[in-house]
C-alpha cells in the first residue's frame, strides 16, 4: 500500500482543502486528493514545527505594497523602470488562528474525524541521510529543512515503508528526481483563498 509523507506546503494545502478554503479543483485532481487522504499519511517533525509559521504568515496579513522592479533588462545592465504591486492580505482574527492551530493538533493527535496524520520523529539516521542529501542543494537550491523531508523518506524506505513525498517545491522535486525518491504534486491545483 502506498503511503505519503506530506511536505509542509502539501500539509498546508490539505488544511486549506479541509477548511474549504480553496478555489475550483478539477474532478481528476479531487479524485487523487481523496486517494491520498484515505491512505496512510505522515508528516516529518519538521513539518509539525514549520506549519505554525505558515499559518502565522496568513494570520499576520500584509499591507499593500508598491515596489520598484530591479530586473536587469539589457546586456548593458539597464534596470527595469516598472513597479510591482502586491495587494494587501487580510489579517486573521484570533478565532481563525486558534481554529487552524487546533485543527493541526487534532489531526496529528488522532482527535480529528476528518483526517489522521502520523508524525515521524527526527532520528540520528534521518539526520545522517539529510547530511548526504543536502549536497544536492548546491545544484537545486532547496533548503536544509527540505533535505530532512527527503531523508525521512530514504530512512523510512530502509525500514520497509513505501513512502512517497507530496510537495509543490520545484527545487526539492528536482533533487529527489536525481536520487530516485518517489514524489508527486497531487495538491498542485489546491490554491488557498481566504
Amino acid at each position: 500500500m502506498q503511503e505519503y509523507l506530506l511536505d509542509t506546503n502539501a500539509y498546508f494545502k490539505v488544511l486549506c482543502f479541509i477548511n474549504g478554503k480553496t478555489k475550483n479543483i478539477s474532478n481528476e485532481c479531487l479524485k487523487e486528493i481523496k486517494k491520498v487522504l484515505t491512505s496512510n499519511c505522515y508528516i516529518s517533525q519538521i513539518t509539525l514545527i514549520e506549519i505554525i509559521s505558515v499559518i502565522g504568515k496568513y494570520a499576520r496579513g500584509a499591507n499593500a505594497q508598491k515596489d520598484k522592479c530591479n530586473c536587469i533588462v539589457s546586456e548593458t545592465g539597464d534596470i527595469c523602470e516598472n513597479f510591482r504591486f502586491t495587494p494587501s492580505k487580510r489579517k486573521w482574527n484570533s478565532r481563525e488562528v486558534n481554529a487552524w492551530i487546533k485543527l493541526t493538533k487534532d489531526i496529528v493527535n488522532g482527535r480529528s474525524s476528518l483526517l489522521k496524520i502520523k508524525v515521524i520523529d527526527l532520528s540520528c539516521d534521518i539526520i545522517i541521510e539529510a547530511e548526504k542529501f543536502i549536497e544536492h542543494s548546491l545544484r537545486y537550491k532547496f533548503g536544509s529543512m527540505d533535505s530532512i523531508i527527503a531523508a525521512t523518506v530514504i530512512d523510512s524506505q530502509k525500514k520497509g515503508k513505501n513512502l512517497s513525498v507530496i510537495t509543490s517545491d520545484k527545487s526539492l522535486k528536482a533533487g529527489m528526481a536525481i536520487t530516485n525518491i518517489p514524489y508527486s504534486d497531487v495538491f498542485k491545483e489546491v490554491i488557498f483563498c481566504a
